[in-house]
C-alpha cells in the first residue's frame, strides 16, 4: 500500500507533506489582471461555491489563469508539477472540469485529485453542513470521472481526508479511515466506482494507492495566508497545528511500518 500525503496550504507547511499545485495560490497570479475576481472564491455549504464580487469567468479566462500558474510554477521549480487539483476541490466544477483537464493534458500533468471518500455518508461526526458540501463535491467528482479518464489523467485507487480533517484527525481515525476505504474499494473493485483508471506496469502487484488529504502547518495570522482575502477561519484555527502533530506521531509512523505502508509522493506512483 502506498500513501500519498497531501495538500499542505498556507503559512508554514511542511516539506514531508507538500506535494500538490493549488489552482488558488496564496499570492497573485503571475499575469495579474487576467482572470478578475479569482481569487475571491469562496465555499460555501451545502454543496455549493460562489464567487463575491466579480468572477464570471469565461473558459478562455479560466485556461489563462491555469496556464499562467503552471509557466510560473515550472519557472521556480524548473519542472512541470507532477499533481495538480483546485482549492477546495474547484477543479470539478461543470463550469471548470474540461478547461482542467485540457491544461493538464497540453503540459503532461499526469495526476490530479478525485474527491470521492468510500464509506463517506457513515461518518456521522461531521457537521451536517460540512457533510452537505462533502456529498456535493462527491457528486461533481462523479460527474467528472469520465472527463479526466478522456484526457489520460489519472488518480491514486483511494482518496481520504474529508472525514479526518482538523479536529477530527487523529492516529485511529487515520488508520480508520484507510481501513474502510481499502476493505470498500476492495469490495467494489469490479464495479464501476471511479478509480485510477489503467492499470500502472510498473506498480507491484497487490499495491493499492491512498491520497491523504492533510493540512499541516500554523495558524495563520492575517492578513498573511489564505487562498482569497486572507486567511479564512480554518487557516488560522489550532486544527492546522494539530494535524502536524498528528502526522508526525511517532505511534502513526509505527503503524504505517507495520501495515507495510510507505509514503511516497506523486511523481513515486509512475505514468
Amino acid at each position: 500500500m502506498e500513501l500519498t500525503p497531501n495538500d499542505a496550504q498556507g503559512r508554514g507547511e511542511t516539506d514531508r507533506h507538500r506535494g500538490r499545485l493549488r489552482i488558488l495560490p496564496e499570492k497573485e497570479p503571475r499575469h495579474r489582471g487576467v482572470l478578475p475576481g479569482w481569487r475571491r472564491l469562496q465555499r460555501l455549504p451545502p454543496g455549493q461555491w460562489q464567487c463575491r464580487g466579480r468572477c464570471r469567468a469565461t473558459g478562455k479566462e479560466v485556461k489563462q489563469e491555469l496556464t499562467a500558474q503552471v509557466i510560473l510554477f515550472c519557472e521556480l521549480t524548473g519542472h512541470i508539477p507532477h499533481h495538480m487539483d483546485g482549492h477546495q476541490h474547484v477543479h470539478v466544477l461543470p463550469e471548470i472540469r474540461h478547461v482542467f483537464a485540457q491544461v493538464l493534458k497540453d503540459y503532461e500533468i499526469k495526476y490530479t485529485r478525485v474527491p470521492i471518500e468510500p464509506e463517506l455518508p457513515r461518518c456521522d461526526w461531521i457537521d451536517p453542513p460540512l457533510m452537505d458540501f462533502y456529498l456535493g463535491v462527491e457528486k461533481h467528482s462523479v460527474d467528472t470521472v469520465d472527463v479526466f479518464r478522456k484526457h489520460g489523467i489519472r488518480w491514486p485507487d483511494i482518496y481520504i481526508g474529508l472525514s479526518t480533517m482538523g479536529k477530527n484527525m487523529s492516529v485511529s481515525s487515520i488508520l480508520g479511515a484507510i481501513d474502510a476505504a481499502t476493505a470498500a474499494y476492495l469490495e467494489k473493485q469490479d464495479s464501476s466506482v471511479p478509480s485510477s483508471a489503467p492499470s500502472d506496469p510498473d506498480r507491484e502487484a497487490g499495491t493499492v494507492t491512498i491520497e491523504l488529504m492533510t493540512h499541516p502547518g500554523y495558524p495563520s495570522i492575517p492578513p498573511v495566508g489564505g487562498c482569497g482575502e486572507g486567511p479564512d477561519e480554518f487557516s488560522q484555527s489550532w486544527e492546522r497545528l494539530h494535524e502536524l502533530e498528528t502526522l508526525k506521531d511517532p505511534h502513526l509512523q509505527s503503524h504505517y511500518e507495520a501495515r507495510t505502508i510507505r509514503l511516497c509522493a506523486f511523481n513515486d506512483l509512475g505514468v
